[in-house]
């Protein structure tokens, strides 16, 4: 759908060697967690700093078992990068490890990796190995995460406010605090390895940043409004609201993965230090179909990112291709869809978030998805033929989407 993509795979950039590498892990049906930080209390002075950027931590997940792989995209990659992220893995205790890079030393590299387990790969390598279709699916991905990686990026939000001119000293307090956001959930709570802990940590996040794209508004001087209007009307408050989104796309998986955990745990009481009722009546809910719940992961993911966190109830063909896309039969992707619908209901119970779907005529959408990604679902269903006539703002969606494409020198390809 998405065309310019350069071939060259041996002369990426850094950046552009991350959005291949976590559509890569997409197309073979992963669950990908990016641009994380390892964070580290400062011992001299108050505060915490970053030292180590992880790229991808990708996740697949069973009824017995979660497999994680832990992923760095290097260009220039020397030995120093190595033993770094060597070093990470070590500690997280992943299944996997894989450096793809780009480097005058990689087959050192690649026979130092023969001896700690880690894959050195080059990204040609890995990609001769796709089918046809599959490279297809790993150009759209491409061009999502592309644009899912703009949203927040501050030089792309400059832009979209304006044209590249410096942003005021209040849009700069917005952005650090919506940066601070983000780093709470990809700088510290990602490195939690016990569901349980990492449920309370997002918990208190949540809490803690409720209302937080009107907060953003604020801040900027803007009325208060239905966050929807805000993030249509402000690329601050996108950002702010892809945030969010992100944290309650991550609260979804922690209940996934303390549903297999609790399952597989010979604590019977596994459950029993969680204090919100609601997040265990949902491990519940998902332990009882934990072959279901397994799949909605990657389920979710791709939902909103590819088809806009949209479904049309009023025409079969939408449901169709989902089912073609992922390789389900239709009442799976039905019933994944009353999965979510069903969690949504429990957590809005108890903690007064907005959680779940909003609902335009035929049309059932997922909540604080920027205009720009429901604009990929709109191109996604016209090339693939499927009527859009009851998205009432498919046009301004196309639109969003569109602004950001070109700015990448890239198009959409929609016949």
């Amino acid at each position: 759908m998405f065309r310019g993509f350069s071939d060259d795979y041996k002369n990426l950039t850094g950046a552009e060697l991350e959005i291949l590498t976590g559509a890569l892990f997409q197309t073979l049906d992963y669950y990908i967690d990016v641009n994380l930080t390892w964070m580290e209390e400062r011992e001299s002075s108050s505060g915490s700093s970053g030292i180590l950027e992880i790229d991808i931590l990708a996740k697949s997940f069973s009824p017995l078992k979660i497999t994680r792989i832990l992923t760095e995209c290097k260009r220039g990659c020397d030995f120093n990068d190595y033993f770094k992220f060597l070093g990470i893995c070590e500690f997280m205790k992943v299944d996997s490890k894989y450096l793809v890079c780009q480097s005058s030393q990689f087959v050192e590299l690649y026979n130092l990796g023969l001896h700690n387990d880690l894959f050195v790969v080059e990204p040609d390598n890995i990609l001769a190995t796709f089918s046809v279709s599959d490279q297809n699916k790993l150009n759209l991905l491409r061009g999502v995460n592309l644009i899912n990686s703009a949203i927040t990026d501050k030089s792309q939000i400059t832009v979209s406010l304006h044209k590249g001119q410096q942003l005021t000293y209040e849009e700069r307090g917005a952005y650090n605090l919506i940066r601070k956001y983000l780093i709470s959930l990809n700088g510290w709570i990602w490195k939690e390895s016990d569901p349980r802990t990492k449920q309370r940590n997002i918990f208190e996040l949540i809490q803690k940043n409720k209302g937080f794209v009107n907060f953003i508004g604020y801040h900027l001087g803007l009325k208060r409004e239905v966050s929807e209007n805000l993030m249509r009307d402000n690329a601050l408050c996108t950002a702010a609201g892809y945030v969010v989104l992100q944290t309650k796309i991550s609260y979804i998986v922690c209940a996934v993965e303390c549903a297999i955990e609790s399952l597989v745990s010979p604590d019977e009481s596994y459950l029993t230090i969680i204090d919100d009722k609601s997040f265990i009546s949902c491990v519940e809910k998902m332990k009882s179909n934990i072959v279901l719940a397994c799949k909605l992961p990657h389920f979710i993911q791709i939902w909103i990112n590819v088809f806009g966190g949209m479904v049309n109830n009023n025409d079969t063909k939408d449901i169709e291709l989902f089912a073609s896309f992922f390789n389900e039969r239709k009442n799976v992707i039905e019933d994944l869809l009353e999965m979510l619908e069903d969690v949504f209901c429990l957590f809005s119970g108890s903690q007064n978030i907005q959680w779940g779907f909003i609902e335009d005529f035929n049309i059932k959408m997922f909540r604080y998805v920027p205009r720009a990604i429901r604009g990929i679902g709109i191109s996604f269903r016209k090339k693939n033929n499927i009527d859009i006539s009851d998205f009432c703002f498919a046009k301004e969606w196309k639109e969003e989407m569109t602004g950001i494409v070109n700015r990448f020198d890239l198009e959409v390809e929609e016949n």
